[in-house]
C-alpha cells in the first residue's frame, strides 16, 4: 500500500514541481497567459494529490457520521454547482422529484459519495461526457440515480469495483467507490451499479427514510 501511494503521490508532484519552477522564470516575464496556465497545472495537480490522500485517510480512519435532518435534492444541487466550479468535462443535468422527503444523513459525508460519482462518471465519459443525476423516493427510502453515457461497466469490472486499489484509470488509487460505498452502508442505505440499454453506466444510491 505505501509503494502504492508513493508512486502516486510522486506523479502530480513531478508536475507541480516543474510547473513551480516554470512560474519562477516568468515572475518578471510579461507573459501572463503562461503564467496563468502554469499555475492552474499546480492548482490541479495539488487537487490531485489532496483527493487521493483525503480517500485514503478515509478508508484508514473511522468514519464519523453528524446526521441531520437533509434535503437530498438541495445538497445535489450545491454539490453540482461545487464540481462544475472545477475543470470538470462533464455536462451535469439534475431531476428533481417531487415531495421528496428529508433524510437523516451527515451532509459532507453524503456530498463526498455525490463528487466521487460525478468524478468517477468524468473520467469514463470522456469528452462529451453526460451524467443526469435523477431523486425519487418510496414509503422506505430515498434514491439517487446517477445515469451516463460513458462505455458502461463490463462484468468483469463490476466483480472487482469495489476492491482497495483496484481501477482502470491511469491515476488514482482505486478508492472512491470503496469510500462511497462505506459511507452509504454506514447509513444504513447500499450503492448498486448496473448498465443501461441505451449505453452508459447508472450508479444508484438508496437511503433509508
Amino acid at each position: 500500500m505505501a509503494a502504492e501511494v508513493a508512486h502516486e503521490v510522486k506523479s502530480p508532484l513531478t508536475a507541480v514541481k516543474g510547473a513551480a519552477g516554470l512560474l519562477e522564470r516568468l515572475a518578471d516575464n510579461p507573459g501572463r497567459e503562461k503564467v496563468k496556465q502554469y499555475r492552474q497545472i499546480v492548482t490541479e495537480e495539488i487537487d490531485r494529490v489532496e483527493n487521493m490522500l483525503s480517500n485514503l485517510q478515509d478508508l484508514a480512519k473511522p468514519l464519523s457520521i453528524d446526521k441531520e435532518r437533509l434535503d437530498i435534492n438541495s445538497l445535489i444541487r450545491k454539490t453540482i454547482q461545487l464540481a462544475s466550479v472545477g475543470d470538470l468535462d462533464l455536462t451535469l443535468s439534475f431531476s428533481c422529484g417531487e415531495d421528496i422527503p428529508e433524510v437523516e444523513a451527515d451532509p459532507s459525508l453524503l456530498k463526498q459519495v455525490i463528487l466521487n460519482i460525478i468524478r468517477n462518471a468524468s473520467d469514463a465519459c470522456g469528452k462529451d461526457g453526460r451524467l443526469e443525476i435523477k431523486t425519487l423516493s418510496d414509503h422506505e427510502s430515498v434514491r439517487m440515480e446517477f445515469t451516463d453515457n460513458g462505455p458502461g461497466i463490463s462484468r468483469e469490472i463490476r466483480s472487482r469495483i469495489f476492491e482497495p486499489f483496484f481501477t482502470t484509470k491511469e491515476s488514482g488509487l482505486g478508492l472512491g467507490l470503496l469510500v462511497s460505498s462505506r459511507i452509504v452502508v454506514a447509513h444504513g442505505g447500499r450503492i448498486v451499479l448496473d448498465n443501461v440499454r441505451s449505453g452508459g453506466a447508472r450508479v444508484t444510491v438508496v437511503i433509508p427514510r
